[in-house]
Formats: structure tokens, sequence, C-alpha cells
């Protein structure tokens, strides 16, 4: 009996660390692929850029959204519409060389990572329970942060050897098989008494603000920081803030609560995801530079950002025992430190090649050590 019920739980983990793995892994292996793909689709380094943080973009801005209407409908009925629109989303990537389908397909990618990131944990909490669950999420978080630190990796030398294609084509087939492996599992439905509405007013007003402001930082070089363009992005963000900040003082339930900003804790959290972050956007920029000036494939700059796949998961394990030895306090005071050195490094292209290449490697090795 035991045997046949953990057939299907299995099941369900394998489905979801595959979800999981279409973005983390596949539609994020473009940060290291994105010089091949610029080269296929005959486009400019800003576009390029634009088409890398339109999917992050996406993601942030939907993802709260896309909780909000699984909620309603079903976290596995949103799991399979997620997976659905990547396999959308990588077909569109590589079908044509139109650089509107670029734009479009990478967009999707995001909407596809906000319905799944949510959804997917969202089915585990109603699939196990206890130690069970535990388990289940420790396999998530695996998935997860390997997909993150061998995205560079497998991306370059899938793209190297076959194409870079080929990595969208076997998102398509794992998207596939996780839709197989999840047929079946039985929908469960939250049922919440008080549900507020949520704010799509301010979440469209907050889109259209970061979006004018993305433009205007993938955009503005190319087109002048004081073209018509830049100057048009530049008031609709200031326009649009203004008219956030008004509408979610007076709402119920905001998009975004302003009163967190008087808590010193989130503030504390906030910056230090924002640091890492910005360590991880750094390696966009050095995917670009290794591949356009040092002139290493995407294999080999990809293989530079190994030891960061390595140390990232092995510390899953050690930072969950250092946090319960020394506190989560500490934790997030000594993290950061390793980000900002690690960029500091990243910036001095003044060395030499062999040089330069040796110093990103420790930096990478120590940028997940937080």
């Amino acid at each position: 009996m035991n045997n046949t019920q953990s057939s299907p739980r299995s099941n369900i983990i394998i489905a979801i660390m595959l979800s999981a793995l279409t973005y983390w892994l596949f539609a994020q292996s473009f940060i290291n692929i994105g010089p091949l793909v610029g080269q296929t689709y005959q486009t400019s380094p800003a576009v390029l850029n634009l088409s890398i943080s339109l999917t992050s973009f996406a993601t942030g801005i939907f993802m709260v959204a896309a909780g909000d209407i699984a909620d309603k409908i079903g976290q596995l009925r949103m799991t399979y519409m997620g997976l659905i629109i990547s396999m959308f989303a990588s077909l569109l990537l590589i079908i044509s060389d139109i650089t509107a389908l670029l734009i479009i397909g990478r967009i999707l990618q995001g909407l596809s990572a906000a319905i799944l990131l949510p959804s997917t944990v969202g089915v585990l909490n109603n699939q196990f329970k206890g130690e069970h669950l535990r388990r289940a999420i420790s396999y998530l978080m695996i998935s997860t942060v390997g997909g993150i630190g061998l995205a560079g990796v497998i991306g370059g030398l899938i793209a190297s050897n076959f194409g870079w294609q080929t990595n969208f084509i076997i998102s398509i087939v794992i998207a596939f098989i996780a839709i197989l492996l999840l047929k079946g599992t039985p929908e469960k439905v939250s049922q919440h008494s008080h549900r507020h509405p949520f704010d799509y007013k301010g979440m469209s007003i907050f889109a259209v603000m970061i979006g004018s402001f993305t433009l205007l930082l993938t955009q503005g070089f190319e087109q002048g920081w004081f073209s018509t363009f830049s100057i048009i992005c530049l008031s609709i963000f200031i326009i649009t803030t203004l008219i956030f900040i008004i509408i979610e003082r007076r709402h119920e339930v905001p998009f975004i609560d302003f009163s967190v900003l008087r808590n010193r804790p989130f503030i504390g959290a906030f910056l230090n995801n924002f640091v890492l972050n910005s360590g991880l956007g750094v390696t966009v920029v050095f995917f670009i530079y290794a591949q356009t000036h040092l002139g290493l494939s995407a294999a080999q700059s990809g293989l530079v950002t190994l030891p960061y796949a390595i140390v990232a998961v092995a510390m899953i394990r050690l930072g969950e025992k250092a946090t319960l030895r020394f506190g989560g306090k500490l934790m997030l005071i000594i993290g950061p430190l390793f980000p900002v050195i690690g960029i500091t490094i990243i910036s001095m292209t003044q060395l030499l090649a062999s040089q330069y290449v040796i110093a990103v490697i420790h930096w990478f090795r120590h940028m997940c050590d937080r």
C-alpha cells in the first residue's frame, strides 16, 4: 500500500522539480547564451539587455497576482497553465529570428515563472504534510538553487555544442514530462471565508512604472540620455510613481504596503537580498564581457561559474546548520559582504585576461557563501 502511494507522490515531486527547472535552469540560461542569441537575431546590445531583464520584470510584477488567482482556481490548474505558457514561450524563441517574437517569448517566460513559483509550492503544501512536506520543499530548493548555479554552465555547454535553440527544445520536453507526471493528481482548492480583493489597479500602475524605468535603463544609453525617448520614459516613471503612491496609501489592501518601510528588520532583509541580486546581475555583465572582449565561448564562460553551482548546493544544508547555531541575524549581517567583495573583483577589468578569469572564479565560489 505504501509503495502504491509513494509512486504518485514521487511523481509529484519530480514534476515540481522539473517545473522549477524550466525557469531557473533553461530560461535563466539566457544570461549566458544571450550573445549567441543576439547573433541569430542580429539585434543590438540594448535590445539584448532588454530581453534579458524582461523575464525577471514579468516574474516580479505578476507573481502576486498569479498567487491570488491560484488560490481561487487551484494551484495544480495554475501549474498546468504555467507549464503550457513556458512551452509556448520557448517555441517563440526558436521558430524565427524576428526580434518581436524574442521580446514576447521572454515576457511569457517571466509570466510562466510568475505562475509556477507560487503554484508549485502550493501544490506541495496541498499534497504533503509534516516531514514529507519539508522533504518535498528541500527537493524543490535543490532544483531551484542547482538550476540557478548550473544555468550558465549547462546552457553554455549545450549552446556551444548543439546550438542555443537546443536549450529551449529541452525545456519544452521537460515541461511536457512534468505535465504527464502531474496527470491524475487531485486538485485541492483552498476555501477562504474572508478574501480581500486583489489590488489589480495598483499592480497595473506599478507595472507601467517599473516598465518605463526598465526601458530607460536598458535603452537610454543607445537612444541618448537626453533624447525624446529617454525623457518620455523618465516622465512616465515619475508620473506613475506619484500616482502609485497616492492610490496605494488610500487602498485598504494595497499592492505594496508602505508601512513595512518602517520595519527595520524588513529593510535589512530587503537590502540583503538587493545586494545578492546585484551580484547575480553582475553575472550577466560578466558573461557578455567574457564572450565579447575575452574571447571565451559560451561553454567556457559558463564553466567559470561552476564553483558557484557547487558551493550553492552545498551551502543549502550548511547554511541551515550555521543559522541554527549562530542565528539568522548574524548570517544576514555577514552574508552580504561576499557579494560586495565579489562585485569589486569582477569590476577589475584592468587585469590580464588569465588573472581576471582566476579572480572571477574565486568570486563565484564565495558569492553564495551567504
